[in-house]
């Protein structure tokens, strides 16, 4: 799911970190940020090797595309959704898995992996260990370690400032608010084509951060479905 995300170091006030495109709410992101810095057992040095990069994945990989296996690009853009779940599982039980710790039905998994798309990329992996080896579903930005999201540009649906003083990681949603006129009306949904874009009926959006809760990194592992949940209630001020 396209959620957009932030895994930045600083504190509340100010922050600076990399993008993540996709399942960023704290169930997924959260709880990867979590088990992430206790692998690395060393939290300066999990600070010093996120900056290096200019996306959350390209950080766990180590600049290595996920999709393709080339080094040396900035972050990935997939240009269809298959990808995500293809890297993730790897194989169609692994795919499988994935779907159902989200959880969706079983319906929509067999009909996901019965997409000529999800056979093409599992023939792929089969062969080369990645997806789309020759970049077919996704291209890349050009790496600018300098490209990063900061605190003055609220507009993700969520933040895991890691606090390196307080040993902390505060997490963040992003907040709306509608106001204004509706800049424009909805499209006629049946003459709707795909190049065309969905326009809001939604005038104009304010945008602000707010703190959901604050992890200890030295506490117990918290509960991070409990956190997502706690944050979509604060989705509008």
């Amino acid at each position: 799911m396209t959620t957009h995300g932030v895994v930045a170091i600083g504190n509340k006030n100010r922050w600076v970190g990399v993008y993540n495109q996709q399942d960023s709410f704290p169930s997924c992101l959260g709880e990867d940020v979590w088990d992430t810095i206790k692998e690395y057992g060393n939290l300066n040095k999990f600070v010093r090797d996120l900056l290096k990069y200019d996306d959350w994945i390209n950080f766990l990989n180590k600049g290595v595309c996920p999709y393709c296996g080339k080094k040396g690009f900035g972050r990935p853009y997939n240009k269809i959704g298959f990808l995500r779940e293809w890297t993730k599982g790897k194989t169609e039980d692994g795919v499988r898995k994935y779907f159902e710790d989200l959880p969706y039905s079983p319906e929509y998994i067999e009909k996901f992996l019965h997409e000529p798309e999800s056979i093409e990329f599992r023939d792929n992996i089969e062969r080369t260990n990645y997806p789309d080896p020759e970049c077919k579903y996704h291209k890349h930005e050009k790496l600018r370690r300098t490209n990063k999201i900061t605190s003055e540009r609220p507009s993700n649906e969520w933040i895991y400032v890691v606090d390196p003083i307080t040993k902390q990681i505060i997490v963040m949603t992003g907040q709306y608010r509608v106001s204004g006129k509706p800049i424009r009306r909805l499209l006629d949904i049946d003459r709707l084509t795909d190049d065309e874009d969905w326009i809001w009926n939604q005038g104009f959006i304010d945008n602000r951060y707010a703190v959901v809760t604050v992890v200890d990194l030295n506490g117990k592992k918290p509960d991070w479905n409990k956190i997502h949940h706690d944050g979509d209630d604060m989705k509008e001020f």
